[in-house]
This record gives structure tokens, C-alpha cells and sequence, in this order.
């Protein structure tokens, strides 16, 4: 039987007390993945007579949760850290200053307290979560890997026979902001299950629930969540190619393999997935994906977004350099006064902070990237592997789909990028892993 690697998620377990389990759920890291992740189940039936806004109240907790830690021991932050809060408020207070001459008002003032407030807390929470060692990302890791597991057996409870009651989720969030939060925790699950020495029994239960989540994005409609939720394990059997690199669980590179193997065979069938009956009921995913693949170019989702881009760059060749103001895209697009962007963060920092803005966020992704560390130091890191994957992942959708404001875990996975290299991962004097409920 192998040792655990050093910093293994598997290190320690052992069943804690009710005292113990209960200051767990109301841990930094699990407060700190609800705020995340509440635009995926704050509008459930179940919640419905809850009397605040459930963002803006775990944004609260989790803020007072922070401030906790960064008092209850000395406030000392690294310095990679302190570059990094430094860049992204220099984004940020280019983005404010482009108010002054958007076109803009109700959508752009929105917009700029949502960046001001759940984005910037998005990116400094994943820099505290980088900053107090290893113990508190994994924490965030679990937190996220069982947030994901709930809300995918629940689609799968949901399923009735052959329909799924879509409206009838009972974390009724939407479609990209579930596949989103889905596709986070297969995508650390898988990093897990390949990089790690786990016993049999784990890695069968891991790669069910793994299993059950791509299930799950198959039926809630997010193409692109599937998508990289097939491909972004390939990261971690690339880091394993050489030797003296990380030890892939042999037995389970095929469990992807296989399916990405079947997903290229089955290529020329899907454009005629659609003489199944009812596929778009049973798979949702599945039938758009046939759709695309039928017509790229026609109708729908995909047609809209190329309409969306080619408007962008027109805005944005207009004034290439400022861009046109915050919130701006909607006006310049002859529609209104609401919620509407590009479908792309870069075309979107383009359009309404111009080169300015897109260099700003080039330079804070390039700078947290760079201390992510060199290839070869990086394969034998499997925390790290897990967090490049998390970027790639969450990356490519935002590529593809969402606002400033929806992409805010983007911002704290970036932030997460300055995790501390393996072998200085031990534990501060200003640490405070005291506190762990769970010794994972």
C-alpha cells in the first residue's frame, strides 16, 4: 500500500465529532463556496420565504469570516499576494473611472457594485484560501467537490422516468451557473482520483460520483461544461508522462480515456442523435450539442453569441484604447437599459475598458499563472495540478458565456493560483489550521 504524498487529501481522516462536523459547515471555506455558488440554488422553492438575499448575506458572513482569520493571528500577508491585490485593483479602479463616460446608467451602476463588492471578494477570498497554506484549500476543494456531488444527485432525483422537470430542480439556478459549479467539482474530483494514492474503496466511490456528475451535465443543458469536464482530466495525464512526475492511478486514466475515445468515435453520429425520441428531454446537453453539430452556423444560442461578437468588436474598434464605459455594451447595441454582454470576458473587458482594461486583467491572470511555477515543478504538485485544471475549466466558459459579476469564481480561482509550492506548504507561524474541523 503507498504512502500518501505529502499534503495528501486522504492524510488523517478521521470521523469527527458533532462539535467538530458542525464548525466545519460553518467554516470560511464553506460559507466562502455558498456565496460562490448562490445564484445556483437561491431561487429554490424551499427558499423562498427566506428574507434577505442569500448572495448579499454569505457575502456578509463570509467576509466577516476573513476578517476573522486574518485577525484571530497576525495580519501578515506574502508578498505575491499583496502584487496581486494591488493589480487587480488597478482593474478595478479602471473600471470604475469608465463610468464616467458610459452611455450607461442602471445596468452600468449595477454592474460596477457587483464587480465592486461579490468580484473583489471572489478574488481576495481565493488569495486568503492561497495565503493561509494547504489545509485551507483543500477545505475549499471538498467544499466544492460535495457542493457539486449534492446538487448533480439532485438532478438526477429530479429525472422522472424518461423527462427531466428541469423547472422542477430543486436548486433551480440556472443551466451555466450549474454546469459551472458542477464542472468545478468534477474537474477537482478528477485531479484527485488520478493524482492521489486513495484506497479502492475511495477511488470507486470517487469515480461514481464522478460518474454521476458528467451524468448530471448531460441533462442540465451546458455544453461547454461537459465538454471540459471531459477534457480538462487530460492535465492531469500529461503531468505524468515522464518519470520522477506524479503517479497516475493507471487503472483510472481509462475511465476519461474511454470517454473521450467514444466521444471522437461517436462524432459523425451525433449530427443524427435527433432520431432518438425525446432526446432533448433526456439529454439536454446532448441535443444542443446535436444541434451545433448539425448546423453551426444556424439558429439559437450559437448564432446569437457570433452575432453578439461581431458587435462587440465594431464597439470596441470605436474607441480601442478606453473602450466605451462600464455597462455600455447594451446601449451601443440598440437594445436597452438591462443585463447584456458579449459572451466572452475579453471581448467584454474590450468593449468597455479598451486595451487599458484587457492588459490590466492580462497582467493579474499572467502574474498568478507565473506563480503557479514551471512545468516540471508544477507535475509533481497535484494541488496545483488541480488548480491549473480549475483555470482551464473555468476559463473556457467564460470565454463563451456570462457577465463580469457571473464570472466571479473565475476571479477566485485566479487568486488560488498562488498557492505556496509543495515543499513550503508547511504550516506559518501566523497560520491557522487550529481551527480545522475536519483533518483533511
Amino acid at each position: 500500500m503507498p504512502e500518501p504524498l505529502q499534503g495528501s487529501i486522504t492524510r488523517g481522516v478521521t470521523l469527527p465529532s458533532l462539535g467538530r462536523l458542525l464548525r466545519a459547515v460553518a467554516s470560511f471555506e464553506v460559507l466562502f463556496v455558498l456565496f460562490m455558488f448562490a445564484g445556483v440554488y437561491k431561487g429554490s422553492a424551499l427558499l423562498a420565504r427566506v428574507p434577505v438575499d442569500l448572495t448579499l448575506a454569505l457575502l456578509g458572513l463570509s467576509i466577516l469570516s476573513g476578517v476573522w482569520i486574518l485577525l484571530r493571528r497576525a495580519v501578515r500577508l506574502r508578498h505575491k499576494t499583496v502584487v496581486a491585490a494591488c493589480l487587480y485593483a488597478l482593474l478595478l479602479a479602471w473600471l470604475m473611472v469608465s463610468l464616467l463616460w458610459t452611455p450607461g446608467h442602471e445596468y452600468a451602476h449595477r454592474k460596477a457594485l457587483l464587480i465592486l463588492t461579490t468580484n473583489s471578494w471572489a478574488l481576495l477570498g481565493g488569495l486568503l484560501i492561497a495565503d493561509r497554506g494547504r489545509r485551507r484549500a483543500r477545505r475549499f476543494f471538498v467544499a466544492i467537490m460535495m457542493f457539486g456531488a449534492a446538487i448533480s444527485l439532485e438532478a438526477l432525483i429530479s429525472s422522472r422516468g424518461d423527462e427531466l422537470e428541469q423547472a422542477e430542480l430543486v436548486f433551480s439556478g440556472g443551466y451555466l451557473g450549474l454546469g459551472q459549479a458542477i464542472g468545478a467539482a468534477a474537474a477537482i474530483l478528477a485531479g484527485y482520483l488520478l493524482l492521489e494514492p486513495l484506497r479502492p474503496a475511495w477511488k470507486l466511490a470517487g469515480v461514481a460520483v464522478w460518474l454521476v456528475m458528467l451524468w448530471s451535465l448531460t441533462v442540465s443543458g451546458g455544453r461547454g461544461p461537459l465538454l471540459t469536464a471531459l477534457f480538462v482530466p487530460l492535465i492531469s495525464i500529461a503531468a505524468a508522462l515522464r518519470p520522477g512526475a506524479l503517479q497516475v492511478r493507471r487503472w483510472l486514466i481509462w475511465v476519461p480515456l474511454a470517454l473521450l475515445v467514444a466521444a471522437v468515435t461517436l462524432g459523425p453520429v451525433v449530427p443524427r442523435l435527433d432520431v432518438i425520441a425525446g432526446l432533448q428531454e433526456k439529454a439536454t446537453t446532448l441535443w444542443r450539442l446535436q444541434r451545433f453539430v448539425s448546423d453551426p452556423t444556424g439558429s439559437g444560442s450559437i448564432a446569437t453569441r457570433a452575432e453578439f461578437w461581431a458587435i462587440a468588436v465594431d464597439q470596441w474598434r470605436a474607441s480601442p484604447i478606453i473602450g466605451r464605459g462600464l455597462g455600455s455594451f447594451p446601449i451601443l447595441a440598440n437594445l436597452w437599459d438591462d443585463r447584456l454582454y458579449p459572451h466572452n470576458i475579453i471581448l467584454e473587458l474590450l468593449v468597455e475598458g479598451g486595451l487599458i482594461a484587457a492588459v490590466l486583467f492580462a497582467a493579474l491572470v499572467a502574474y498568478c499563472l507565473c506563480a503557479l511555477g514551471r512545468w516540471e515543478r508544477l507535475r509533481t504538485d497535484p494541488e496545483k495540478i488541480i488548480v491549473l485544471m480549475l483555470l482551464v475549466s473555468v476559463g473556457l466558459n467564460a470565454m463563451k458565456s456570462g457577465d463580469l459579476p457571473d464570472n466571479r469564481f473565475l476571479f477566485s480561482v485566479i487568486g488560488l493560483a498562488l498557492l505556496e509550492p509543495l515543499r513550503q506548504a508547511t504550516p506559518l507561524p501566523h497560520a491557522d489550521d487550529g481551527d480545522a474541523a475536519i483533518p483533511l
